[in-house]
């Protein structure tokens, strides 16, 4: 397994960059059972961040947190994939989704959830996989364009 996580490293050095907030959890991503995307640019978030990774049975999640090994109200950035055959009824559009163009022929869906505190993500599928991203930075939600730029800046790492 010490291979895979110094084959991603390689890669990820060499290759098309990840953005370098996301570098410190690629060792946890080798074991991702679907093709790894990470963004190459994030938008400038205003705080400092640790990269926290989880990968599951379909899937993976890696996250930019302004707390140590934590998920929750700390995330300022967040991807999730999931294979598109385990991800069904992975959203729903509501009165609160804005479909944005994330590249031809790719859509997302922005979907707003109004509660105690909103929350906002991108979801789309692309490469037989369910994405999506949810994006804040320590002063706001992230834009739409925001949101687009970091979903095209999708790259494969694996």
């Amino acid at each position: 397994m010490r291979w895979a996580a110094a084959l991603i490293l390689m890669l990820a050095m060499h290759g098309p960059r990840v953005a370098p907030a996301f570098r410190p959890a690629l060792g946890q991503l080798a074991r991702s059972p679907i093709l790894v995307y990470l963004p190459s640019w994030v938008p400038p978030l205003h705080a400092h961040v640790y990269a926290v990774a989880l990968t599951f049975a379909s899937g993976y999640s890696a996250a930019l947190s302004t707390c140590r090994q934590a998920y929750g109200s700390c995330v300022l950035l967040s991807v999730s994939a999931e294979n598109a055959a385990s991800a069904s009824n992975w959203f729903t559009v509501s009165p609160h989704t804005r479909m944005l163009t994330i590249r031809p022929g790719v859509v997302g869906y922005r979907i707003t959830m109004v509660g105690a505190a909103v929350h906002v993500r991108l979801e789309w599928y692309e490469h037989g996989d369910a994405f999506s991203l949810a994006c804040a930075t320590a002063r706001a939600i992230c834009t739409d364009a925001q949101y687009v730029h970091v979903a095209r800046s999708m790259i494969p790492i694996r």
